[in-house]
């Protein structure tokens, strides 16, 4: 998809819960002022979520 037609959402929180019945998954609630997006991860997924973020740390400036 062109970037050009996409709706970026603020995201206003988010949530881990582990998979009740699978201990090599979890699930991340991200939320947005009008819905909450469910993403079903592994820990290898969520370890590169969590490198990527901490990469682009530095590309943002702390809002006043």
């Amino acid at each position: 998809m062109a970037l050009e037609h996409m709706k970026a959402e603020m995201l206003l929180g988010y949530q881990f819960f582990p998979h009740p019945d699978m201990a090599t998954l979890g699930v991340l609630r991200l939320d947005t002022e009008n819905e909450q997006h469910w993403v079903l991860v592994t820990k290898q997924s969520l370890r590169e979520l969590a490198k990527a973020c901490t990469k682009h740390l530095g590309d943002l400036e702390e809002a006043q």
